[in-house]
């Protein structure tokens, strides 16, 4: 079994670290207290015998079809309305965040259920790279062709699930898996408009 929690389970983080797997967990709201509580549960199991489990944070994923309730997908749905000449706005917070594409995140599922030494491990599946929130958004207009002044952009505190900063270290993953990210941001966020 292989469970899917957050980076967000471990709360804000120091801006210019890496989260660790085993970092204690902070959650700052009831979405990611509760995937904490999953990871939690899963981790109890798999300590009792009852299942052959490990759980992966997973950091924000993006690429081909993403979660509308994601920035990704949000800045998907923005850029399309901006392309079919309709109101497009978008709200920008002053942060940075590990972003990793959905099929980076499906080949270290597949390399968990894999390897027997991943059973009861808690690893971090992300890009291991921060990118500003308002980069993100100019690359984003840039792989749509969108120009960036048809989207109204306001500034918004960096109130979310991951403070100022989101990074995740992912030494656990490289050692235990043998993974690394392999499709860089500007491929997935091009995927992403083209699917």
């Amino acid at each position: 079994m292989i469970h899917l929690g957050t980076l967000h389970e471990y709360g804000p983080t120091k801006a210019g670290q890496a989260v660790r797997p085993g970092a204690r967990p902070y959650p700052a709201n009831a979405y990611a207290r509760t995937k904490l509580a999953g990871s939690e549960a899963v981790l109890r199991a798999t300590g009792s015998g009852m299942v052959n489990a490990s759980v992966l944070r997973l950091a924000n994923v993006c690429g081909p079809y993403p979660s509308p309730a994601s920035f990704p997908g949000l800045l998907l749905r923005v850029f399309r309305d901006a392309a079919a000449g309709r109101s497009a706005s978008l709200s920008i917070a002053d942060a940075r965040r590990d972003f990793v594409d959905v099929r980076d995140v499906a080949a270290a599922v597949v390399a968990a259920g894999d390897r027997a030494q991943a059973r009861g491990q808690v690893m971090n599946i992300g890009s291991g790279r921060v990118m500003a929130i308002t980069d993100l958004v100019a690359l984003m207009a840039e792989v749509s062709g969108v120009p960036r002044r048809r989207v109204t952009e306001r500034g918004v505190p960096a109130a979310g699930l991951g403070g100022t900063w989101s990074l995740a270290d992912i030494g656990a993953a490289e050692r235990l898996l043998g993974w690394r990210p392999t499709i860089p941001l500007r491929d997935s966020l091009r995927d992403m408009w083209e699917t």
